[in-house]
């Protein structure tokens, strides 16, 4: 890990240390501390709550989920050291990562926590605008996971949704069969149809739901100009609603960086500062041979508008045999 100070500035971080040795590291026991041991009056930097500060936090407390949410984002902003003051460069092995990213994190003392951080795995050429940093943490997500199962940690945790514990993608497509998309792609006058990019789809409860194809897609009209891309939009959730879980899985962690998404679910999305950044399909101009192409920084996917379904499906499944956590895919 490399501490990079401000240019022309007085501030005097830690000096660089290398916590990424050419060996394996050793193992490390980590330990769950209780929580009854924990001082609930103070941060997990040490900071004594003020009794204002521990009323507001009752108050916050008995929002809604998503006021809460929008709360904890702003108060983790305003943690956030600016990248002019602090930043943090971390290098790191593939083969020893949860071992060197505990090491990393243990490392870290007071504010130097806040600091925004770029990482890069060895070997690899990608630059960090925020999905590299989401699959650094992935691993130790995976270790958390693995705690919860063990008899010596139950209780640890709390299940938030007693129906689904997992948050895979969620096609919501609408079954249109293959002649009502021709038709649109035929028709003279499309805008006649009165279609926008969203899908509908409707529960045995009778509740309907109205879900965006695209950003805004309730609100886009298809007309002669955009009637392929609206196709391609219905042929790509069709496809992926006819996947495996674990290839669904696989697609979000090409496209996201991660192979879940968040508790809100698409719209919980964030680029690395943790402002709201959705999931975008982008149509691109289609030529043989061309494959979809990832920014999982941004959560976009462009998307060549292939004139067949089934040439987005072949292109779909090859793209699915590649390694999913590496960044040399070009």
């Amino acid at each position: 890990m490399q501490v990079v100070p401000p240019r022309d500035s007085e501030l005097k971080p830690p000096a660089a240390t290398n916590v990424w040795p050419d060996v394996a590291s050793m193992p490390l026991k980590l330990q769950w501390s209780p929580s009854q041991k924990r001082d609930a009056n103070c941060t997990m930097l040490g900071k004594a709550l003020s009794v204002p500060v521990w009323e507001g936090l009752v108050a916050i407390s008995r929002l809604m989920f998503s006021s809460k949410y929008a709360w904890f984002l702003q108060q983790v902003a305003d943690m956030r050291l600016p990248v002019a003051e602090l930043r943090l460069e971390v290098k790191s092995c593939r083969m020893t990562l949860v071992a060197d990213a505990t090491a990393t994190l243990l490392d870290l003392q007071g504010p130097t926590r806040c600091a925004i951080a770029r990482h890069q795995f060895d070997g690899e050429v990608a630059i960090d605008a925020g999905a590299v940093q989401r699959e650094w943490y992935a691993p130790l997500y995976t270790l958390v996971a693995q705690a919860w199962m063990d008899p010596a940690t139950a209780g640890l945790f709390d299940i938030t949704n007693r129906t689904n514990n997992s948050y895979y993608v969620n096609p919501k497509q609408q079954h249109n069969d293959h002649s009502n998309l021709t038709y649109v792609l035929e028709c003279q006058d499309v805008a006649e149809l009165c279609l926008t990019f969203c899908a509908t789809n409707e529960y045995v409860d009778g509740h309907v739901e109205e879900v965006d194809l695209i950003d805004g897609g309730r609100h886009i009209c298809v007309d002669k100009t955009n009637r392929v891309q609206y196709v391609e939009a219905m042929w790509f959730w069709d496809v992926v609603g006819a996947m495996e879980t674990h290839d669904q899985a696989k697609l979000l962690q090409f496209t996201t960086g991660s192979s879940r998404v968040p508790v809100q679910g698409f719209k919980g999305l964030t680029s690395y500062d943790g402002r709201i950044c959705y999931f975008t399909l982008n149509g691109v101009a289609y030529a043989a041979g061309k494959y979809p192409v990832v920014h999982a920084c941004f959560n976009r996917l462009d998307l060549p508008l292939y004139p067949t379904k089934d040439l987005l499906q072949d292109a779909l499944s090859t793209l699915l045999l590649s390694d999913p956590t590496g960044f040399n895919t070009v």
